[in-house]
């Protein structure tokens, strides 16, 4: 049995992932180079070390509360879906037709760098230190540069404020993204965001009890 990524992951390809070649001793070590890496694997194991990897985490702290559902901890499942989707050139998402926290077939798909860029970067809602009244801060990220939106009383009220403006920025990229993306985010419009919870839960005590079986 092939050892498990991170502790969750099972590649079970029935072929070889990579391809790498061994060059000259330099020296006395034996070195090899890396010719060829499966892109479907690549991208599956870049998402397994976002959600499942501590030190990926301790950098990139907003992917500490992230999750893999079930089915897509075994390799060949996600190659499936990923076949069908057009990837080539594309980034793996999970904010636009879900609720950011979740990587599974009804949150994902593959967005331009742009878009990806624009949502990956977007600051949200912080605490305003020192201020007893609007102290909650609403904010985002467009093409490098922070956008203020303004001072709140409430944290609701500010996170509606940044939500409204980064659909606004979303369709002003999404046109150019594929028709199957523009429909499903169009669904999610309509119907006021994909229900992820229970799947975001059902992760989530996954992902504790693999905690508990490590200590």
């Amino acid at each position: 049995m092939n050892r498990l990524i991170y502790g969750v992951g099972v590649n079970d390809a029935d072929y070889s992932v990579s391809r790498s070649n061994e060059l000259p001793k330099s020296g006395g070590k034996r070195c090899r180079k890396l010719e060829w890496e499966c892109p479907f694997y690549v991208r599956w194991k870049s998402m397994l070390t976002r959600c499942y990897s501590k030190t990926y985490q301790k950098v990139y702290t907003t992917y500490k509360e992230c999750y893999v559902c079930e089915e897509w901890l075994t390799f060949s499942n996600f190659k499936v879906w990923m076949e069908t989707q057009d990837w080539e050139g594309k980034e793996l998402d999970k904010d636009l037709l879900g609720n950011g926290k979740v990587y599974s077939p009804e949150t994902c798909c593959f967005l331009n760098r742009k878009l990806n860029a624009v949502l990956r970067k977007a600051s949200g809602v912080s605490v305003k230190k020192g201020y007893k009244n609007k102290k909650y801060v609403s904010q985002i990220s467009m093409a490098g540069k922070r956008i203020h939106l303004g001072y709140f009383y409430s944290e609701d009220e500010a996170k509606k404020v940044y939500l409204d403006k980064r659909d606004e920025i979303v369709r002003l990229f999404i046109k150019e993204e594929s028709l199957e993306v523009q429909e499903r985010w169009l669904d999610t419009q309509q119907s006021g965001g994909v229900e992820t919870t229970v799947m975001y839960q059902k992760a989530k005590e996954m992902n504790k009890q693999k905690e508990q079986h490590d200590v």
